[in-house]
């Protein structure tokens, strides 16, 4: 369903860093061995020298200070591994009254997070960052249901099953198959079969640079069109699974990011497709734990701060201009820095850039204006008694929803994923619903929104035809997720920038990571450990120990290397015919 995308620091993002290296992209580096279960390897991304002297002093302490802009998963990331390092005082500032742990309100006054959060089978950072705070926050892995709604009812056209559960464990792509083969009700198998000649894209998209941007040119639909794809498998499955995975079509995708989400989420084991949710907010669940977590190693946590402008000096250090406090009784601060690092979102980014000549005027800042973004709207509906739902997650496509420029929208009922949102004792049931891709929606009122919302959950869980709705949240996010459009990766920055005191962590960046890739909350996670890595050693000067341990995410299947092998060498020799 849909991945989480938090480079923004915002509130509304489903299911999301550079490597070593990160000033050009890499081709991919060896990833340690695949598993059933959450991987737990580790990286040790290689350092690069430091292109400035490390400061002398950050603040009264003597103790070096750094600036994280941005309380999402790279914000809390980052500021959470300098919170811990010696030396460096890190504060994050954020426009968000309560960075991280805010709820907003429905119409009757029930807190209600907006979004729905996948974590999925390969998020071993995230897994590990839970482990620590001592916290069990997630689900079991659970199953989806895809749908295809018409005027009057909706029919199932396949399920998603929990990989990992089968007793029968065999090799990606074969597990795939005969776990979901007796699970496609309304997909003829001369669809399905018209989907295995795009693997070959998926073996040679990233063997080199070139090759790359070559796919990153081209729209997604493109590549399948080319690869033989039926317009019937591309309508039913692939779109849908694009709209929950990267928000928006196929036609506004850039084919090479559609492969790097299909090779994390569905193709690099069997197990890859395994989703399990959130008991409960996240904001309480996860983030609240973790901001306490930084506020007890000494990090501060600044709400209701708006970075207005961004200045460099000549020592290297950095003057950010905050207005601090509501819009209409803001107060200016100035708050000097070490290093800084962005966090946040690309609407976020361009208005900070728009304000800061000094970063306007370097290349790769400039570039994050020809970035795009997505708008999404995040509904919520409570429905009077106990109401069960066929699958906690469901994805619907229908005429209705394409007419909006919509590819598919998503409603969930997870288990256990009310309990601190409901009053004591209220015996209701909540789903939520969400819409990315949304531009057209946005003018919709509030009440014509949640009738497109009860269309597809009535029509797909029939129980909810008659049940009395007794609340509603309609919340509204332009520009909110980022968009992955066709040609976008010469725009998209590296973690470094032309500036040694200034660093960008987001799902957005360019480089591998750790092999989470596509729009992920483990990727956002992981470029603000990497972010705060980079500070460390190459602006402060400390050594690799200093460095936030970054676990690898699951290796290629040994069937897949050779493949890719054969694939390339065939490919070479095409070339040279």
């Amino acid at each position: 369903m849909a991945a989480s995308s938090d480079a923004d620091g915002e509130a509304v993002v489903t299911a999301v860093g550079a490597e070593g290296d990160a000033v050009e992209r890499a081709s991919p580096a060896p990833r340690k061995k695949s598993s059933t279960s959450p991987p737990r390897a580790r990286s040790k991304p290689k350092a690069k020298a430091a292109s400035a002297a490390p400061p002398e002093n950050g603040s009264k302490n003597n103790n070096k200070k750094v600036v994280v802009i941005g309380g999402g998963w790279s914000g809390f990331g980052a500021c959470l591994h300098l919170s811990r390092t010696k030396g460096v005082d890190v504060v994050l500032l954020d426009a968000a009254a309560s960075p991280g742990t805010g709820l907003m309100k429905s119409k009757g006054g029930r807190d209600v997070e907006p979004g729905t959060r996948g974590f999925w089978y390969d998020y071993p950072n995230i897994n590990a960052l839970t482990d620590a705070l001592g916290i069990s926050p997630f689900t079991d892995y659970l199953t989806s249901g895809f749908w295809e709604k018409d005027a009057t009812s909706a029919k199932l056209i396949t399920e998603a099953p929990v990989f990992s559960a089968e007793r029968l464990k065999l090799p990606t792509i074969i597990g795939q198959y005969f776990s979901t083969a007796p699970r496609f009700y309304n997909l003829p198998l001369a669809d399905r079969i018209s989907l295995i000649p795009f693997l070959k894209d998926w073996l040679l998209f990233n063997k080199d640079d070139d090759t790359f941007e070559t796919y990153d040119l081209m729209t997604s639909r493109e590549m399948f069109r080319r690869s033989g794809l039926s317009v019937n498998a591309m309508n039913k499955f692939i779109s849908p699974t694009l709209a929950v995975g990267l928000f928006a079509p196929p036609e506004d995708l850039s084919a090479a990011v559609v492969l790097e989400l299909l090779d994390f989420y569905a193709l690099r084991t069997t197990a890859s497709f395994d989703v399990r949710w959130s008991k409960g907010p996240i904001a309480k669940s996860i983030f609240g734990p973790l901001v306490a977590k930084i506020e007890s190693n000494g990090g501060k946590i600044q709400g209701s701060s708006f970075v207005s402008r961004v200045e460099t000096k000549d020592d290297g250090t950095v003057e950010l201009e905050v207005l601090v406090g509501s819009k209409d009784k803001a107060k200016k601060q100035v708050v000097k820095a070490d290093a800084v690092v962005f966090a946040t979102s690309i609407k976020g980014m361009k208005s900070i850039v728009a304000s800061s000549p000094a970063l306007g005027s370097r290349p790769e800042f400039a570039r994050i204006n020809s970035l795009r973004s997505i708008d999404a709207i995040a509904t919520k509906l409570w429905f009077e008694g106990s109401i069960p739902t066929r699958f906690p997650a469901n994805v619907v496509i229908g005429d209705d929803v394409g007419r909006l420029g919509m590819s598919a929208h998503t409603y969930f009922a997870i288990p256990g994923g009310d309990d601190d949102e409901e009053g004591p004792g209220e015996d209701v049931t909540a789903i939520s619903s969400d819409f990315y891709g949304s531009t057209a929606l946005l003018p919709y009122s509030d009440e014509e929104i949640v009738d497109i919302a009860l269309d597809s959950i009535t029509k797909c869980d029939r129980a909810f035809k008659d049940a009395k709705l007794v609340d509603t949240a309609v919340l509204r996010f332009p520009g909110a997720v980022t968009h992955f459009s066709p040609g976008s990766h010469k725009n998209r920055p590296s973690q470094r920038t032309s500036h040694p005191s200034l660093f960008i962590a987001g799902d957005y960046v360019k480089g591998r990571l750790n092999g989470a890739l596509g729009l992920s909350q483990e990727r956002a996670y992981v470029s603000g450990l990497h972010a705060a890595n980079l500070v460390l050693t190459e602006r402060l000067g400390l050594g690799d120990g200093a460095k936030a341990e970054i676990l690898e995410t699951a290796d290629d299947e040994l069937h897949v290397k050779v493949a890719r092998e054969l694939a390339v060498g065939l490919d070479a020799r095409r070339i040279r015919d």
